[in-house]
């Protein structure tokens, strides 16, 4: 499965993160030809690889990512 995983506070997001300073639906995650696809729907932003996303999308030309959102850090890396 490609994606997209999402981050949130949402019990229903795939990485379920318990802050108030989290969205609900905070950024989703998606595996793309070009590498991993990062999108912020967030209030408060997310920063991606040390690098401020804030209600917009990115692509890291990676098969890994940091993503730091309110107190969570979250390693993403694409299984073979």
């Amino acid at each position: 499965m490609t994606g997209p995983y999402w981050l949130g506070r949402d019990e229903a997001c795939e990485v379920a993160l318990a802050a108030n300073n989290v969205s609900r639906r905070h950024a989703s995650i998606e595996i793309v030809p070009d590498g991993l696809q990062i999108t912020d729907v967030s209030s408060n932003g997310t920063l991606v690889n040390n690098f401020v996303l804030r209600k917009a999308t990115r692509i890291v030309p990676s098969n890994s990512v940091t993503l730091t959102t309110g107190a969570y850090v979250v390693s993403v890396r694409e299984s073979s």
